[in-house]
């Protein structure tokens, strides 16, 4: 992880000068709030996702073939998945303070990310506990499917119930995204730094395994 951080460094950078001189104004929201909404809340969301899907289809592989290797890839899924997810409820309670003047509200999209958050944090749990042990194992497996049956439930929430927060302004039913060109391709820079943040986890922690 150490000989990354540099590219790390650089990456960050360049993202914030793209922010501040590259993102156009929003009427809606000053710098502040659109920083951690858009180029910060929704890349860890988006990461929290994709990873929490992946572990889930890993897991799949390991009861279908019983190869620790594929567990082993799920639970540094779920482990950067864990803090993805912890860092989307952060960022979103900063952004509700400057917003809506409170940290949480039981809203349906907030509400569904903690529970996604819980079952990750479950998995975590029972693999602690259970260590190595090939029951343990299967339980972890069954608990990150569950967790990625969720993720549609987070993503839809916010078009099914009445909600505080913002619907959907990218990948929607309605329709093309509701996003400046420039921001999106800034958003997507973030998000290609966070996939690349958890590259680096996730690879890290399974040659510390294979050490072990």
């Amino acid at each position: 992880m150490r000989k990354n951080f540099p590219l790390w460094l650089a990456l960050m950078i360049f993202v914030n000068f793209a922010i501040f001189y590259w993102s156009p104004p929003d009427l809606a929201q000053g710098m502040g709030k659109r920083v951690f909404m858009l180029y910060l809340h929704v890349p860890f969301a988006w990461n929290s996702f994709l990873t929490t899907v992946f572990a889930a289809l890993t897991s799949c592989l390991y009861l279908w073939k019983k190869e620790s290797e594929w567990e082993r890839i799920s639970r540094s899924l779920i482990e950067v998945g864990t803090v993805s997810a912890f860092l989307t409820l952060m960022t979103g309670s900063i952004w509700g303070k400057m917003t809506w003047g409170t940290w949480w509200v039981w809203d349906a999209r907030l509400t569904t990310m903690l529970i996604l958050f819980l079952i990750l944090c479950a998995y975590l749990i029972v693999r602690d506990v259970y260590g190595n042990n090939p029951e343990g194992q299967r339980v972890g497996s069954i608990i990150s499917i569950i967790a990625a049956l969720n993720v549609p439930l987070v993503h839809l929430s916010v078009n099914y119930w009445r909600t505080l927060h913002q619907g959907s302004t990218i990948f929607r039913q309605e329709g093309p995204p509701k996003i400046d060109g420039d921001m999106f391709m800034i958003l997507l820079a973030c998000f290609g730094i966070v996939i690349y943040w958890s590259f680096c986890c996730i690879k890290s922690r399974l040659l510390k395994v294979e050490n072990e």
